[in-house]
């Protein structure tokens, strides 16, 4: 019988070393994902001020609008 035997420190040495690489992996997707929800984040804040600005432009207009109605009238 060919049986292969595998000293146990070695094992638990190579199944540490597997785990910390994943670990490692882990942290690393967490850290771009983090990154790319604070992107999504910046370009939200950014649409939401644009809109914002449009609002109060329309706001603007609609002073204007009613000025010039209520003068003619």
């Amino acid at each position: 019988m060919n049986t292969m035997i595998i000293n146990n420190e070695s094992f638990l040495y190579l199944l540490f070393i597997i785990g910390l690489v994943g670990l490692a992996y882990g942290v690393r997707l967490m850290v771009i994902l983090e990154h790319r929800i604070l992107a999504m984040e910046r370009r939200h804040i950014e649409s939401d001020q644009r809109i914002e600005q449009l609002l109060l432009k329309m706001e603007k207009t609609e002073k204007s609008i009613e000025k010039l109605l209520y003068k003619r009238t």
